[in-house]
């Protein structure tokens, strides 16, 4: 019984299949509007730095691949300031006739 694929082709195959593995494994983080706040009544605080002081998030970056959790809350992160973001809707604002697709808006709240 023959081989049926020669040294040659095998040896192609094997590089295509491991060619393709490593390219799923980089594969760009992907969001969609599904993964963002997006409905109105909703809201998402962030924090910021008020210092000036630059951030240190080294720590914060993984390897590749994945699924990944980011722990946002880390006790190193700044937490100094903090900002409320309401998705309100767009006729609450005056300004929907500036922005006649806009189906959300969100207000920036500095707590």
């Amino acid at each position: 019984m023959r081989n049926a694929f020669p040294g040659a082709a095998k040896a192609l195959l094997i590089l295509l299949i491991l060619g393709h593995c490593l390219v799923q494994a980089q594969e760009p983080i992907v969001i969609t509007s599904k993964d963002m706040f997006n409905q109105v009544g909703e809201y998402y605080r962030t924090y910021a730095n008020s210092s000036g002081n630059p951030v240190a998030v080294n720590h914060l970056i993984q390897d590749a691949g994945g699924p990944r959790f980011w722990n946002f809350g880390d006790a190193s992160l700044p937490t100094t300031k903090t900002y409320r973001w309401d998705i309100i809707s767009v006729e609450d604002t005056g300004f929907q006739s500036d922005f006649p697709l806009a189906t959300f808006v969100e207000r920036k709240l500095d707590e």
